[in-house]
């Protein structure tokens, strides 16, 4: 979710504004470092995106789905439970 200009987390779904998913797959993860895709699909084109941001949201992303990632089929000691859906920016 971009807010005042920046790239952040919604980790609580609550945020006011256009969001987008980034779902907890290889091949989504792979392209969610390009910052036009994000520009797309957050509607922000006339304010732009920095490579820095998309790039610290990417990492931060990376390490929430590292275990989902690791054991796609959640049998991991974790709470065994695999997100239905990913994670709102």
């Amino acid at each position: 979710m971009a807010v005042n200009g920046d790239l952040v987390v919604d980790d609580s779904q609550s945020l006011p504004g256009r969001g987008g998913y980034v779902h907890p797959t290889p091949e989504c993860l792979s392209r969610m470092g390009q910052v036009a895709r994000w520009e797309r699909a957050l509607r922000v084109g006339d304010v732009g995106l920095k490579a820095s941001q998309v790039s610290r949201v990417a990492m931060e992303l990376m390490a929430k789905f590292q275990a989902v990632i690791e054991d796609p089929n959640g049998s991991s000691s974790g709470s065994g439970k695999k997100p239905k859906r990913g994670i709102r920016l």
